[in-house]
């Protein structure tokens, strides 16, 4: 029990110890300055030194600027990593094949620096883009197999690098973004047919109103009103099946009727001819005549009539 409480004490110190070196580090780093007095590279003068952390801070990015570079900015955050496993206790497993991995990442990234930039200048001071240590490795590989060869083979052992460090596998990472772009090509593609349907549905719509609107009304056609004749047809075959009712009678009593009987001495005009509809419904009834015929006298005893007599 004793050792576990001292491990896991040891672990939380090692780990805030890392953190506080790696954040002193970062600091140094951010707030160089090439005027401050630093030890083995500048005498400087008697002012106080303009770097935050002091004048073990101008040392440090002053060495780190010149051996590795921008390529420095990488050891803080690999302090900050395995002082967060060492507070938490966490084992770090394959430790000597990771630190072999780190190595490796940053002589290729301090190299691949010195070959893509060449010089960078840091706080009006003009240093290699990989330092010392970049340039070396670049002039060693240019010489072999020329800039662009060197160029694959840095970035090569950089990932196998990536790989030894972090245990990242890039099948797994390119599996994941495959994914996602299949879902989002996707949820593009559903988007992109809804809109054009929209847009379809809105356009037929639009061309249904606009013959809508360029159609004519169609004109009510009045229902055809019943002939006389019509009328006076279905009167007659109400009247003979025995179905007469008051409002054929009374259709019929507004049709012209037989024309009134002429005075005496009048001259005899034909009625108008009625079809035989009209005298269908009425009874048979003899015409009368605008005169009576005189009448004969009858024979008596088998003599013949007497003459009428001359006006």
């Amino acid at each position: 029990m004793f050792r576990i409480d001292l491990s896991r004490r040891l672990s939380e110190f090692v780990g805030v110890l890392l953190f506080a070196l790696a954040l002193v580090w970062l600091i140094a780093l951010a707030t160089y300055s090439p005027t401050d007095a630093v030890w083995f590279f500048n005498s400087g003068g008697v002012t106080p030194p303009l770097n935050l952390v002091g004048m073990a801070g101008s040392f440090l990015s002053e060495a780190s600027y010149q051996v590795l570079g921008i390529a420095s900015y990488l050891f803080p955050p690999m302090l900050a990593v395995v002082g967060w496993f060492a507070f938490w206790c966490r084992p770090i497993g394959a430790a000597y094949t990771k630190l072999i991995g780190l190595a490796l990442m940053v002589a290729c990234v301090s190299s691949l620096l010195d070959l893509a930039l060449g010089t960078v200048d840091v706080a009006g001071k003009s240093f290699l883009a990989g330092g010392y240590a970049g340039y070396g490795i670049a002039v060693g590989l240019m010489s072999q197999l020329n800039r662009t060869g060197a160029f694959i083979l840095i970035v090569t052992v950089l990932v196998l690098s990536v790989i030894l460090a972090t245990q990242f596998s890039f099948s797994r990472f390119f599996s994941r973004i495959g994914r996602q772009a299949a879902r989002t090509s996707a949820r593009a593609g559903r988007w992109w047919t809804a809109r054009r349907t929209a847009r379809q549905q809105r356009r037929a719509a639009k061309r249904k109103a606009a013959r809508a609107r360029k159609a004519p009304e169609p004109e009510e056609t009045p229902a055809p009103e019943p002939t006389p004749a019509a009328i006076r047809v279905a009167g007659a075959a109400a009247a003979q099946n025995g179905q007469a009712n008051d409002t054929a009678d009374a259709v019929l009593a507004d049709l012209p009727l037989r024309p009134p009987d002429p005075e005496p001495g009048e001259l005899l005009v034909d009625p108008p001819q009625q079809p035989a509809a009209r005298f269908a419904l009425e009874e048979s009834e003899p015409a009368a005549l605008p005169f009576d015929p005189p009448e004969e006298p009858e024979a008596v005893n088998g003599s013949s009539p007497a003459p009428p007599p001359d006006n």
